[in-house]
């Protein structure tokens, strides 16, 4: 079985004109996490959905369920005070079997596309993890001060982190167990917690247009896009 963990249980602290989380902001009409789960419900290789969402929000997603018709979300999850604990609580309550893959998706990145979630099921399963990521066009530069040049490294060996993260279920929760042995409780990237974890991830091409919400002139560019 193929699960996707939507994530909308983030604040939106850089939204300014609105003051609500960002999945719940109107986007023509629909909620801004309305585009990634219709997304994922119309990938055949997806089984089921679990949406991810702030207490006070739960009542408004529950009536989601109806309200969309999306016959694989079916359930949700109320996230914690931290990305790190929003996505261990929803594989806690996953009723995932150990050989399920699992996908975490940003609810933020409303225009991923079938192609990626495909890609992202395939990899994970030959090779227990998948990370979605695009080449940087720009020039890193590595500075300790933020006042003088440190380093210049070769771009072409460095990429941007998308989302989904798709990893073989068994492997992604013991990471999430094991970083809390460890003391480990805030940690925004689950392919860290994999990696340290000792699983392997292959990589999965990005796009540009799978790109995250975080300031009002993203949405400006996503009402652009989507009101073509």
């Amino acid at each position: 079985m193929n699960i996707a963990v939507i994530l909308a249980a983030g604040k939106g602290e850089r939204m300014l004109e609105h003051n609500i989380p960002k999945g719940f902001i109107n986007v023509l009409g629909k909620p801004l996490l309305y585009y990634a789960l219709k997304t994922f419900q119309e990938c055949e290789e997806v089984d089921r959905i679990i949406l991810v969402i702030p207490e006070d929000f739960f009542a408004v997603a529950a009536c989601y369920q109806k309200e969309f018709g999306f016959s694989k979300f079916k359930q949700i999850v109320v996230g914690g005070k931290t990305r790190q604990e929003s996505v261990l609580l929803a594989l806690q309550n996953s009723n995932a079997s150990e050989e399920d893959i699992v996908l975490i998706h940003d609810a933020a990145r409303p225009l991923v596309s079938q192609r990626i979630i495909k890609e992202n099921i395939s990899t994970a399963l030959k090779v227990g993890g998948a990370a979605t990521m695009i080449p940087t066009s720009d020039t890193i530069i590595i500075s300790k001060d933020g006042k003088s040049i440190d380093f210049i490294p070769d771009r072409n060996e460095y990429y941007l982190e998308q989302t989904p993260a798709s990893f073989c279920f068994a492997q992604i929760y013991q990471a999430h167990l094991l970083a809390l042995k460890k003391g480990i409780n805030d940690v925004s990237d689950d392919l860290k917690l994999y990696r340290d974890y000792g699983g392997k991830i292959g990589i999965v091409k990005g796009e540009k247009d799978n790109f995250k919400v975080t300031s009002e002139e993203d949405l400006a560019y996503l009402l652009m896009i989507i009101d073509k």
